[in-house]
Order: C-alpha cells, then sequence, then structure tokens
C-alpha cells in the first residue's frame, strides 16, 4: 500500500509541477525518479504475492478472465482509468503552461488562451492517432456465435 501511493503520488506530483518548475527542475526530476522506482517495486511485490492486493496478471485477458479473477478484474479495470486520467491531466496542463508563455509569465490573456489552443490540438492529435491505430487491432479468434443469432424473426 505504501509502495503504491507513494509510486502514484511521486509521478502525479512530478507531472503536476512540472509545468511551473520546467522538466529539468532537480525536485521534479527527483519525485517521478522515486515514483516510478516505487512503482517498480510495488509491481514486483504484487506479482511475489500469493495473495496480492492487486492482481496485475489479469492485464493479459480482461475481457475474458476467468470466474475466480472476475474480484481481481474489476478493481485494476477501474483504477487504471483514474490514474491515467490524472497523469493526463498534468502532462497537459503542463503543456498547456509551457506553450503559454513559459513557467510563472501566464498571466498575460493571450499566452494562456495560446496554451490552452496547444493543449486542445496535443488532445485532438492523440485522439486521431488512437482512431487510426484501433484499425489495425486484430482479433484473436472468431466471435462466438449466441443461439439467439441463429433464431430467424418473421
Amino acid at each position: 500500500m505504501t509502495l503504491s501511493s507513494l509510486g502514484f503520488g511521486g509521478v502525479l506530483y512530478g507531472f503536476s509541477v512540472s509545468g511551473s518548475k520546467g522538466w529539468g527542475s532537480t525536485e521534479v526530476l527527483i519525485s517521478v525518479g522515486i515514483g516510478f522506482i516505487a512503482l517498480g517495486l510495488f509491481v514486483w511485490r504484487q506479482l511475489a504475492m500469493k495473495n496480492p492486493l492487486l492482481e496485475l496478471r489479469v492485464f493479459s485477458g480482461m475481457n475474458s478472465l476467468a470466474p475466480d479473477l472476475i474480484r481481481h478484474g474489476i478493481p485494476v479495470s477501474t483504477t487504471l482509468p483514474t490514474v491515467a486520467g490524472s497523469i493526463g491531466t498534468a502532462l497537459l496542463v503542463t503543456i498547456m503552461t509551457h506553450s503559454g508563455g513559459g513557467r510563472g509569465q501566464t498571466t498575460d490573456v493571450h499566452s494562456l488562451i495560446h496554451g490552452m489552443n496547444v493543449a486542445s490540438m496535443v488532445t485532438a492529435g492523440s485522439a486521431v492517432i488512437t482512431l487510426i491505430l484501433a484499425f489495425f487491432i486484430k482479433r484473436k479468434e472468431a466471435p462466438v456465435k449466441s443461439p439467439a443469432d441463429s433464431i430467424q424473426v418473421k
């Protein structure tokens, strides 16, 4: 529990203050570094435990979990979007701050608007890239037909 809190907290803090301190700041580098090290130790510890707090092995088949793994899949599927959203928000705020005039110079309305526009363009570009990549996802096996598919309606 301590490793996950330290890990996620360090990464989120580092991403959050990078907008005002800069990515080269000692404070940012140390907090992100400690965060990633703690997350690595957390993952290693969870994979080594007999009864882990967060069963990370469920990532291999989230849509087809065995009944005994469903209770582990639910926490993973609710935790992951929350953490990803927090990191994404911190990253977009950093992009907005840096492109809007840099650290501590975002009092001008025009620079703030420019920063918001750049962050919006990064978001839109990411969405387009994700959409394009989605067309290349291949299904491993053919979908199973359900009995309802064979019923003809007149």
